[in-house]
């Protein structure tokens, strides 16, 4: 059951990478790349290979989904490891 948790915020993780990597590449490099006082070469030391890894981290993302019922999972084992932090954070407070 760990190996599926694992699995499945791995998956998480990446498609959360490449979409910011999109944010930085449409709210930062585009408009950089449009200024006219802005040299190109000064926005690709910025962004040096921002597409290379969006193309990358995408096809990490794009492997087949998790079961149906994993979400159901991953949430009951969030839900058990907070309740059991709070009460080990109560009870040193007691």
């Amino acid at each position: 059951m760990n190996v599926v948790i694992s699995l499945a915020e791995l998956f998480y993780t990446e498609k959360a990478h490449v979409r910011n990597l999109k944010v930085m590449q449409k709210l930062f490099q585009q408009p950089l790349l449009h200024e006219p006082w802005i040299p190109d070469e000064l926005v690709r030391l910025l962004f040096p290979n921002i597409e290379e890894m969006i193309k990358v981290h995408s096809e990490y993302g794009s492997a087949p989904p998790p079961p149906p019922g994993l979400p159901n999972v991953v949430e009951q084992h969030t839900q058990q490891v907070m309740h059991t932090r709070i009460r080990l954070v109560y009870v040193a407070w007691r």
